[in-house]
């Protein structure tokens, strides 16, 4: 009796041990957010170090050819790593260093240097919304893809010209076939891969593919946030700062926005795969660290 009695004893203690860490994982603690622990700088300063290799990498070699923001997934692991405000804090440590390092600091703009600190924020706030049900894993999936593919054809229905082509520059239109043809790749692409891992996830009962679930899901809002909506803002206002004491050169918001709109869509057709491809996997590692790295910090504060 005694012997069954401690065997049940363990088990609850285990039992115990990782509902709390679960509980740990999941809760929403803003007083965590400001405080700052040893291991918090030590995570912070192998991530810098991450960081500034994968520019280099991105930067300096072949990949550099395919205009690929390698940066933007590291800002999205600062935000799951360390939450919202350290994580958005090191993000633009980050960004201001790398221009440092490759003595383009001139080229600094405010509305460029928030991207890195909201991608942090944003990712920060979909990994705990992600975290709480497996309903809502899949809901946030399929609205944010929803919102993504309405934003371009609304974009595409409002630009257009009575004949269906639609203005890429303000001398070339493109026809009505290609903007179609583009809309349907772009509706397979985001909706395809959701609904594949989703499929996958029930089949297999593998979390491996909710992971990919979650990364198309927030590669997409990302991409709707910073690169389309912010994006073409950004890009005018720079270019009208760097050439403000010139006259008659000055770009607006209205065909200007959305030709820059429409290259950067274009853009992401080839690059969303790419990024899904890379952060896909790394969800499980970051998921599973980010739990112990959560553990370890509540054993050290008591």
């Amino acid at each position: 009796m005694k012997s069954q009695s401690y065997v049940q004893t363990v088990a609850y203690s285990v039992s115990s041990q990782k509902d709390e860490k679960k509980e740990n994982v999941n809760r929403f603690n803003v007083k965590e957010w400001f405080t700052f622990r040893v291991i918090d700088i030590a995570v912070a300063a192998t991530l810098l170090a991450m960081h500034i290799v994968v520019m280099f990498f991105s930067r300096f070699t072949i990949a550099r050819l395919f205009n690929f923001e390698a940066g933007y997934i590291m800002f999205i692991i600062f935000g799951l790593l360390l939450g919202p405000i350290k994580g958005s804090l090191l993000a633009l440590i980050a960004d201001t260093l790398m221009l440092l390092i490759t003595g383009s600091i001139g080229t600094w703009f405010w509305l460029y240097a928030l991207f890195p600190p909201i991608i942090s924020i944003i990712s920060s706030g979909y990994f705990y919304l992600f975290q709480k049900t497996k309903y809502a894993r899949l809901v946030l999936s399929y609205l944010f893809v929803l919102i993504a593919f309405i934003m371009v054809l609304f974009i595409y229905v409002w630009k257009s010209n009575p004949d269906g082509s639609f203005k890429v520059t303000s001398k070339i239109s493109s026809p009505r076939y290609i903007i179609v043809f583009v809309l349907v790749i772009y509706a397979l692409l985001s909706f395809g891969l959701t609904s594949g891992f989703t499929y996958l996830y029930f089949k297999t009962k593998n979390d491996k593919w909710m992971y990919y679930v979650m990364t198309t899901s927030l590669i997409l809002l990302i991409s709707i946030v910073v690169r389309w909506i912010l994006g073409p803002v950004a890009w005018i206002e720079y270019y009208n700062y760097i050439h403000r004491s010139e006259t008659g050169t000055f770009r607006t918001y209205g065909v200007d926005y959305i030709i820059n709109f429409v290259r950067i869509v274009v853009k992401d057709l080839f690059l969303v795969p790419i990024y899904i491809a890379l952060l896909g996997p790394l969800f499980a590692i970051l998921s599973f660290f980010k739990e112990k790295y959560i553990s370890n910090k509540a054993k050290i504060s008591y």
